[in-house]
């Protein structure tokens, strides 16, 4: 599938491309960033139900999990440091090696706090994509990936 071009900045030591798929649901316009990498959503489902399954039967509070849901979001400040940082951060946190490695080693450790805050990420990550929402395009992605970017 060709990507298609969503904005174009001025030349500059900034100067790229933003491209996102034809498919996508809201297109970036101007001030936003495209985004790219959403799982399909049975499996963004079924990750959601397994880990709520699993913090259920390991007894944490759902308080807490109320509580820090929306805890990786919070990535998305690193947008007042420029578009290229936010975007870095926002899909260093929002990828699920780290909160599955996470949760993994809290289980077989026996650590409630790490398997919890695992647990709460990966289910933050799985409902993120049950949304539509991926990871965003920044150059640097683009060229290290299949997605084509125009000069």
């Amino acid at each position: 599938m060709r990507p298609t071009i969503v904005s174009t900045r001025p030349a500059g030591a900034d100067r790229h491309l933003l491209v996102a798929s034809r498919t996508q649901k809201r297109p970036g316009h101007a001030n936003t960033l495209p985004r790219r990498g959403v799982p399909s959503r049975s499996l963004s489902a079924a990750v959601v139900a397994l880990c709520l399954l699993l913090y259920g039967l390991l007894g944490y509070g759902w308080g807490t999990l109320a509580l820090l849901l929306l805890a990786p979001d919070l990535a998305a400040l690193a947008f007042l440091a420029g578009p290229r940082w936010g975007a870095h951060a926002y899909n260093a946190t929002h990828r699920m090696p780290a909160p599955a490695l996470a949760a993994g080693i809290g289980v077989v450790a026996g650590v409630p706090l790490v398997t919890t805050l695992g647990l709460i990420w990966l289910i933050h990550i799985a409902i993120d994509w049950l949304l539509g929402y991926g990871l965003f395009v920044t150059p640097l992605i683009d060229r290290t990936t299949r997605t084509s970017v125009a000069s």
